[in-house]
């Protein structure tokens, strides 16, 4: 009688679980990811280092060249000082640094902790969850970017005037706006980049050092090479195609369109082989 009354209660749970399951939808996967980015101290820490080591230079900078200019009067120095918005964008080098942890760590670090699979685990669609995560960090990074280089090239215009140095910025477009722009989408894509390699990987060592390697050392490797085939390989690289977005003025060309083309392409390209790993094997 015991087994009797057991039976049916064994073979309904089964079914109700069956009858409601719990879908997770792409909004949630997006919303968790952010609360997740956002919760981690070390991530925000790594947003705030990062704009503060774009902005402090800059204005550093200025103050030098103010100062060096006040003690020795030499007027020969205003050719060749460089504008606001060259110094705002000099540090353009450390927020892709800084974009390249996050988009490491975000795949990487959760894999290292188990959490990954803990993730997986409650929505095994693996290429939305991948997929949410570059969204997340995408929005990140290029909103901390373009803020960061944005207050750089504001900090050089207020300092230079103080030591009766010209800001040097004709047109505010083509000289702050658009490259800030491009400075975002650069650090965007090398996050997304670092995200799709470290699917692949699964190592946050290896995928930092070499996609720094890759975005940095690489391109001037080829460069110094004796063969033209390398130094046009170079130049279709992300670090050459990032770098040019970053550049100021910045000009609305044939060229400028190739550059960010192939920017966001390298971006997807890394994405890509990170799903397909994803999909491939255990987290």
């Amino acid at each position: 009688m015991t087994s009797t009354t057991l039976a049916p209660s064994a073979q309904a749970a089964p079914a109700a679980r069956a009858a409601s399951p719990v879908r997770t939808t792409f909004g949630g996967l997006v919303r968790a990811e952010w609360i997740g980015l956002t919760s981690l101290r070390g991530t925000i820490a790594s947003l705030i280092i990062g704009m503060a080591l774009v902005v402090l230079p800059a204005a550093g900078i200025a103050v030098m060249y103010g100062v060096q200019y006040r003690q020795t009067g030499d007027e020969t120095m205003l050719q060749w000082i460089p504008s606001a918005a060259g110094l705002g964008f000099g540090g353009v080098f450390f927020a892709i640094a800084v974009a390249v942890l996050i988009g490491t760590g975000i795949y990487a670090k959760e894999h290292a902790t188990g959490a990954l699979r803990t993730q997986l685990a409650a929505s095994p669609r693996r290429v939305s969850t991948l997929t949410a995560k570059a969204l997340v960090v995408a929005i990140a990074v290029f909103c901390a970017t373009v803020v960061a280089v944005l207050l750089a090239t504001a900090a050089a215009a207020v300092v230079l005037p103080l030591f009766d140095l010209p800001v040097g910025i004709d047109d505010l477009a083509a000289e702050v706006i658009l490259p800030a722009v491009g400075a975002g989408v650069f650090a965007t894509s090398a996050a997304v980049f670092s995200l799709g390699v470290a699917a692949i990987l699964r190592s946050e060592t290896w995928t930092t050092t070499l996609t720094i390697v890759f975005l940095f050392v690489f391109p001037m490797v080829l460069l110094n090479l004796p063969w033209e085939w390398a130094a046009s390989l170079s130049e279709i690289l992300l670090g050459t195609t990032g770098q040019s977005l970053a550049a100021t003025p910045l000009e609305v060309t044939g060229e400028l369109g190739i550059d960010l083309a192939l920017t966001i392409a390298w971006a997807l390209a890394a994405f890509a082989g990170g799903a397909i790993a994803m999909r491939r094997r255990d987290a």
